[in-house]
């Protein structure tokens, strides 16, 4: 068969086919690179993070911005923590008002 009877379209299919088929990256070697990673370190230690003074200060601010949106989940999230905080419970209170 000559190259004249193909189409410049088809040509260039099979060029592209050929590339991907020749490309150095297999499955095999994509496992081996992500096995051969180090696990990630954090920078920070995670258990000195203030996370009800965080979700109070959250709380002030969506009642500032006129949002319930945010109040109601950053109230679930401070109940699931700390289900007697006098902080959030004062929150919930003055949102259940409006």
């Amino acid at each position: 068969m000559s190259v004249s009877k193909y189409s410049l379209k088809q040509f260039v299919s099979f060029a592209v086919l050929g590339a991907m088929y020749a490309s150095p990256v297999s499955a095999v070697s994509l496992n081996r690179d992500i096995n051969n990673h180090e696990p990630i370190v954090f920078q920070q230690d995670v258990s000195e993070v203030q996370s009800k003074a965080w979700l109070i200060k959250q709380l002030t601010y969506a009642q500032l911005l006129h949002r319930p949106d945010i109040t109601q989940t950053t109230l679930k999230r401070l109940f699931a923590i700390d289900p007697e905080n006098a902080e959030g419970l004062s929150f919930q209170a003055q949102y259940l008002a409006k």
